[in-house]
């Protein structure tokens, strides 16, 4: 899925000639990344409520602790395709600001 709105979002890149189509082009991703950004966080939220669940609140608030590298990476690897775009976006954004000045 992930690769899948990566291969979109540049053909939107390649395909962006003029002021409106860059516009279009950066709200998309950045809605996209949005969506991405919440269904990761859903999913790390789901994640922690199914340890609570299963093994217990202590388990899951020990997934959270600071010295827990593995789940800190894990979750990193989830939310950042959603972080990646948003930034995209706003970098198209403020091109277009540039180039329409």
């Amino acid at each position: 899925m992930q690769s899948l709105t990566f291969s979109i979002s540049l053909a939107f890149v390649f395909h962006a000639k003029d002021e409106k189509e860059t516009k279009t082009m950066a709200r998309v991703v950045t809605v996209l990344g949005w969506v991405l950004l919440a269904g990761g966080g859903a999913l790390v939220l789901l994640g922690l409520a199914g340890i609570a669940v299963k093994e217990g609140l202590w388990a899951a608030l020990q997934m959270l602790s600071p010295f827990n590298v593995s789940n800190f990476i894990v979750t990193a690897i989830t939310l950042a395709p959603g972080i990646a775009l948003i930034t995209w976006g706003q970098k198209l954004k403020e091109k277009q600001r540039t180039q329409s000045s």
